[in-house]
């Protein structure tokens, strides 16, 4: 066999070789993701008349058993970071949601907070639990909401395909009596329309059945001539509730701002796109608390009472909006940024701006893809007050620094993810969901932030403070149980750090810790508390003391 021989039979190998791995890294993507983009090859179906098959491959790709996935599903954990800001560090943690489908659009749904994890509402309809801190679980509810995909698709076949969302699962809101509200988007397989939903669910019963509280006018008939037969991205459905009976939702315009769609229904007081609107629960009845929004992504109530609302602007222009009762915010008749593309908005005579109607409160130029937003209550004393804004183009939470009704400043933390949802846990965690169906939670980090404060001390202190730490720790977030940590000691009422065994001198001894009684301590344990274990830990040197006491001072105090 000659050379060429040889050459041409490795050549033929390789090639093999090559083509067989490409195959299975295919299949192995496509069985990963597990993405019900398989809807696409299914639309090829109906053009040919196979709706049957099509129907069934949807309820498969959206699930009608247990699992979503062989094998199960998994939060399952990417990685940790620590994220430095001006006043906090941040212990970021991400979890994929591997084995739930992804749709064919970006928006995955939404979550709220449920006990100790997440309800997760994926855009399909379906219900998950959450469990991040038992082992990562993604617990299948088995309940849907009737979105109605598989008539949706065999009466609308692009709107399975489409880029942007056409119907979603759009908010979940736990509300004070233990129900649950939910807002979603949903085929009409009667009426031949894309309807708007509130409903209230007991996910807990068997089976959850939803009880619509409230659907907007008009049901939106599918365009067949556009490449997305539903503006379904621009829906908004945020909700809040202001009293025992009454919720607040923003309905976005679909796009019906007499560009997109030839019609204006937002300054339209006969139909319900483009408000806040207000339901009572108890009656069934609604009203317009304001009108004029575009898509309002998010809306959260302060907790003194003030509502603060997102929302995406054309291009430029993304607005946070105090919410006063009655009042038109302009759009489309008027907006801070332009067309797509960089022409005037046609309806503005004015290029950007915005005189005849509620200014908003803050705006993004150039636009960031604002999303939910949330005011920071009992996270962190250093941002208690604050309001936390989701991005989506942007990959940032934005912390806003409020000074009455007007923003002071913006910190942006970049988390270079589409932040999609945001809320509180219950433990004070903020976790945010975003369009890579990943699971964000945030939590303060005072060690970082110790350890370089520590850095910074003369040698001598930072020596006898590592000693320390063979009992004790050094922040609440360290892991020891029964062990004291030392930030935030000076201020701290002596021997009262729960789930420690003091000495009955400590114990004894009453007050709490200042630089004075510390400083006496530290120079003779047994004579403030006597029997107590740290007399041999006595520190005589007192300019070694005083480091000491000031190294502990500067430690920043943990809520």
């Amino acid at each position: 066999m000659n050379f060429r021989t040889l050459k041409w039979i490795g050549l033929a190998v390789a090639t093999l070789v090559v083509a067989t791995m490409a195959v299975f890294l295919y299949l192995f993507i496509m069985d990963d993701v597990d993405r019900p983009d398989g809807v696409i090859a299914d639309v090829q179906e109906i053009i040919g008349g196979e709706i049957r098959e099509l129907r069934k491959s949807v309820r498969e790709r959206f699930g009608s058993g247990s699992s979503t996935r062989p094998g199960g599903s998994e939060l399952s954990p990417i990685g940790e970071t620590i994220v430095s800001t001006g006043l906090v560090d941040l212990r970021v943690s991400r979890y994929a949601l591997l084995g739930v489908p992804h749709c064919p659009f970006l928006n995955p749904g939404t979550i709220e907070a449920d006990g100790g994890g997440l309800l997760f509402a994926h855009c399909s309809g379906r219900f998950f639990r959450l469990r991040p801190d038992e082992e990562h679980a993604i617990v299948d509810t088995g309940y849907s909401l009737p979105l109605n995909w598989q008539d949706m698709v065999a009466y609308a076949p692009k709107a399975g395909t489409q880029e942007d969302t056409s119907v979603n699962v759009l908010d979940l809101l736990r509300l004070e009596n233990g129900a649950t509200a939910v807002s979603y988007t949903w085929w009409n397989p009667e009426k031949k329309c894309f309807a708007f939903t509130v409903a209230l669910l007991d996910i807990n019963a068997t089976p959850p059945v939803p009880r619509p509280v409230f659907e907007a006018r008009p049901c939106i008939q599918p365009d067949m001539d556009r490449e997305e037969t539903l503006m379904g991205h621009q829906a908004g459905g945020r909700l809040i509730q202001t009293s025992e009976h009454s919720l607040l939702v923003s309905i976005g315009d679909f796009g019906f701002d007499a560009l997109s769609h030839t019609a204006d229904l937002v300054q339209d007081p006969n139909t319900d796109l483009g408000k806040i609107v207000e339901i009572n629960l108890v009656t069934g009845e609604h009203r317009h608390v304001s009108i004029g929004h575009r898509n309002p992504q998010g809306l959260t109530r302060m907790k003194d009472g003030r509502i603060f609302e997102t929302e995406h602007g054309p291009q430029g222009g993304d607005e946070i909006n105090l919410i006063h009762d009655g009042v038109n915010y302009g759009w489309p008749l008027e907006t801070l940024g332009v067309q797509y593309g960089g022409e005037n908005w046609p309806r503005d005579p004015v290029r950007g701006g915005h005189s005849r109607f509620e200014k908003p409160m803050f705006a993004f130029m150039p636009s960031i893809g604002i999303s939910q937003l949330m005011e920071a209550r009992d996270f962190v004393k250093e941002w208690e007050g604050d309001l936390l804004v989701g991005s989506l183009t942007g990959g940032t939470l934005h912390r806003l620094r409020l000074n009455g009704d007007t923003v002071l400043y913006d910190e942006p933390i970049f988390l270079n993810q589409r932040l999609r949802d945001i809320v509180q846990m219950q433990d004070g965690r903020i976790a945010i969901l975003t369009d890579d169906y990943e699971i964000i939670l945030i939590a303060v980090d005072r060690e970082h932030r110790l350890q370089s404060i520590i850095a910074e001390a003369p040698d001598a202190a930072r020596l006898a403070l590592t000693g320390c730490l063979e009992c004790h720790t050094l922040s609440t977030n360290s892991t020891g149980k029964g062990r004291i940590p030392l930030a935030g000691i000076i201020g701290r009422n002596v021997a009262s750090w729960p789930g420690v065994d003091y000495s009955p001198g400590l114990k004894s001894a009453g007050g709490a810790w200042t630089r004075e009684s510390l400083d006496a301590f530290l120079a003779d344990p047994e004579q403030i508390a006597p029997g107590t274990p740290m007399a041999p830990k006595a520190i005589r040197d007192a300019e070694l003391r005083r480091d000491v006491v000031d190294l502990l001072g500067r430690l920043t105090p943990t809520p």
